[in-house]
C-alpha cells in the first residue's frame, strides 16, 4: 500500500480521504509546524477583515472580537474555520485561482475599502501585494515554527500545502527520493532550492480534486 504524507489535518469525509481509501492509499495527515498567538497587539479598525488560513482565523477570533466589519476568506478551509465560530463570509476565493489572482479579485470588489489582515511572522503578503500601501493594515497575530518531527517510513509522495511546512519536512530529514506535490507557487519556490526538479509538482487549484489528479499521474 502507498502511503501518501500531507501536512495538515483532514477530514474523514474530504474527498482525498475517500480517494485513498478507495485507491488502497495510506493517508497520513501531520503537520510540520506549530503555531503560537502573539500578546499585546493592536487592532486597527478597518472596513473588511480578511483572512488567509484557518490558523489565523483560529487565532484572531480566540482573542478579539468582529463588530462591523464585513469578512474576507482566501479559501473554502478558512470560510469553514469562520463559520465554526459563529461568522459568515462577505467574500471567499476561488479555489481555481492562485494567492494573487484571487487578491485581485478581492481588490476589486472592495475598490478603495481598508482592510486587515491577521497573518503569520512568516506571511508572504501576496493578497495584500496587490493593494494600494494605505489600504492594508498587516497584523501579526500568531508566530509560525517549523517542526522537526519523525518521518513516517516508506512516503510516496509528500502533499506539501506551505513553505513553512516544506522546511519543517526538510528539517526532519525527509528522504530526498521523495515525490513532492506543492500548494502553490510559493511552497514549490521554496522546495526547488531544496529538490530534484522532476520529483516536484505544484498543483493549478487549492482542491482536492486537483491534489487527486497529481496524484493519478504520479502513482498509475
Amino acid at each position: 500500500m502507498a502511503r501518501i504524507l500531507v501536512t495538515k489535518k483532514y477530514s474523514r469525509n474530504s474527498l482525498l480521504k475517500k480517494w485513498c481509501d478507495t485507491n488502497d492509499k495510506e493517508l497520513i495527515c501531520r503537520p510540520f509546524i506549530t503555531t503560537k498567538a502573539s500578546e499585546q497587539i493592536e487592532i486597527k479598525e478597518t472596513d473588511w477583515i480578511f483572512f488567509s488560513s484557518p490558523r489565523g482565523v483560529k487565532h484572531f477570533l480566540e482573542n478579539y472580537s468582529i463588530e462591523n466589519q464585513k469578512i474576507a476568506a482566501l479559501s473554502l478551509g478558512t470560510a469553514e474555520a469562520v463559520k465554526h465560530y459563529g461568522y459568515a463570509c462577505d467574500f471567499v476565493g476561488n479555489p481555481d485561482l492562485e494567492t494573487t489572482d484571487i487578491g485581485l479579485a478581492f481588490r476589486d470588489m472592495v475598490l478603495g475599502d481598508s482592510v486587515l489582515f491577521p497573518i503569520s511572522n512568516r506571511s508572504l503578503h501576496r493578497v495584500q501585494s496587490v493593494f494600494e500601501i494605505d489600504q492594508i493594515h498587516n497584523c501579526v497575530v500568531y508566530h509560525t515554527t517549523p517542526l522537526q518531527l519523525n518521518i513516517p517510513e516508506n512516503i510516496a509522495v509528500a502533499i506539501v500545502t506551505s513553505p513553512s511546512n516544506a522546511e519543517g519536512l526538510i528539517l526532519s530529514g525527509i528522504s530526498d527520493k521523495t515525490f513532492m506535490i506543492a500548494f502553490g507557487k510559493s511552497t514549490e519556490a521554496y522546495l526547488k532550492k531544496h529538490w530534484d526538479l522532476a520529483k516536484i509538482r505544484v498543483t493549478e487549484a487549492y482542491t482536492d480534486a486537483a491534489i487527486i489528479q497529481q496524484l493519478e499521474a504520479h502513482l498509475d
